[in-house]
């Protein structure tokens, strides 16, 4: 269901529910969905994170891990925006610990999606100056529960607005 480890995940979230699934199907399904994945982690790779890991190498995959231990944010994002443009990401699952394992961990995820963003937007309106990339399901404020974006979604040609948004809320 619409669960995370504190509970119902609120409506404002547009998530898909699956019909009958447990988090090892909704990872994999998250797998599946996506283009890729950015795996973020601190010091070492465990629980649902080395699930994450594990399907991807499994199912053949694409993934790219960043060790927030050694790493900068701006560094990670720099990775980041390598990966996605290297594999042509067009939809990203960004994956890591939960928050009652790493707390700090939401503020650097936060962190590298927006510096990813920022860079790709930039590289973007390089080259045209009216190419949406939109962020889904972004926080609203950064003090509310830390949930992870589930997909970012970038276009790989010209986008109305009304499509991104129709695209980041799996909308057909």
């Amino acid at each position: 269901g619409r669960l995370d480890e504190d509970g119902v995940i609120p409506a404002h979230y547009p998530v898909k529910e699956l019909e009958k699934g447990s988090f090892k199907q909704r990872t994999i399904q998250n797998l599946m969905d996506a283009d890729g994945t950015l795996i973020i982690y601190h010091h070492a790779v465990e629980g649902g994170t080395e699930e994450t890991l594990f399907r991807c190498i499994k199912l053949h995959r694409p993934y790219h891990l960043i060790n927030a231990a050694e790493i900068s944010p701006e560094r990670a994002s720099e990775r980041a925006v390598g990966f996605v443009r290297e594999r042509q990401i067009t939809s990203l699952n960004v994956a890591g610990p939960r928050a009652s394992k790493w707390p700090e961990g939401y503020h650097f995820a936060f962190e590298v999606v927006a510096g990813l963003i920022e860079a790709l937007s930039e590289s973007r309106r390089e080259a045209s100056s009216e190419f949406p990339v939109k962020q889904a399901n972004p926080p609203t404020n950064i003090g509310e529960r830390p949930l992870f974006w589930k997909y970012i979604v970038f276009p790989k040609a010209q986008a109305s607005e009304e499509a991104v948004r129709r695209a980041n809320l799996g909308i057909k």
